[in-house]
Order: structure tokens, then C-alpha cells, then sequence
């Protein structure tokens, strides 16, 4: 079964390649537009510039679903292989709720601050953000540590 999706799979990403190229032909050489701004200046782009872009949301959306179903697969399929990948993005979320219940809802001061519109919630989940930075940066730093240290010892 494993062969057989993996050809179907392998099909489909032909035909995406194929169906890319042909867009990225039609884009460079498909003519162009011509638009005028507040400026009164024309400016030309590439008439198919719109169809580009939701091709390219399109892949995105291909991409992302078949991340996600295939994990899911894959912890379904063998969950012994995928019990150290759920214990690591176990361990990613406790760091996450570190880095939360250490930030701050302090709205910060700063020469034209209000016009970030900076809420409370928006201070809290930036500050979560750096703090997770600096965690998973630690951990980084002790861990290449660690490793060196028992490399020389064994």
C-alpha cells in the first residue's frame, strides 16, 4: 500500500511541477497591464501577476494538508516512531507555557507607541514569542554543552 501511494503522490507532484511551469511561462510572457496610480504615473505589471498569486496560495494550501494528513497518518499507521515526536512537541509546549507565564501584559512606552495599537494581549503574546526565543536559545546552548562535555569523557 505504502508503494502505491507513494507513486500516486509522485504523480501529483508531477503534475503540480508541470502546472507551475506553465504558470511561471504564462506570467513572464503572457504581456502585461498597465495601471495608473494617485501619482498619475503608469505603471505596467504582468497580466496574469492575480493568477500567480492564487496558484502560489493554492500550492500553500496543498502543502499544508498533506503535512498534516500524512503526520497523522504516520501516528496513526506506527505510533512507537512517532511517540518521540509527540514527546518533543510535548516539551515545545511546556516551553511555550513558560515563556507565557513569564511575559508581561504591560503595555509598553515609546515615542509613537499608539500607533502599533498595542493591546494587552498583543504585549503578552510578543512578549511570550521573545521569551520562547530565549528558552528554546538556552536550551540550544546547554545541550551543544552537554554534548561536548560527555563526548570528551567517553
Amino acid at each position: 500500500m505504502d508503494a502505491k501511494i507513494s507513486k500516486i503522490v509522485q504523480y501529483i507532484m508531477y503534475a503540480l511541477l508541470g502546472i507551475s511551469v506553465v504558470m511561471i511561462l504564462i506570467f513572464f510572457f503572457g504581456g502585461t497591464d498597465v495601471a495608473t496610480f494617485a501619482n498619475e504615473k503608469d505603471y505596467t505589471y504582468p497580466s496574469f501577476t492575480d493568477n500567480i498569486i492564487y496558484w502560489t496560495y493554492a500550492l500553500f494550501l496543498v502543502a499544508t494538508v498533506s503535512a498534516v494528513l500524512f503526520s497523522v497518518y504516520l501516528v496513526v499507521s506506527d505510533f512507537k516512531k512517532a511517540k518521540n515526536a509527540l514527546i518533543g512537541v510535548g516539551a515545545l509546549l511546556v516551553v511555550v507555557g513558560i515563556a507565557y507565564a513569564m511575559a508581561s501584559d504591560v503595555i509598553p512606552t515609546f515615542y509613537n507607541a499608539d500607533k502599533f495599537n498595542i493591546t494587552e494581549s498583543v504585549s503578552k503574546w510578543v512578549g511570550t514569542g521573545l521569551f520562547t526565543t530565549y528558552l528554546l536559545g538556552g536550551i540550544a546552548v546547554v545541550g551543544i554543552i552537554i554534548t561536548e562535555f560527555s563526548k570528551s569523557f567517553k
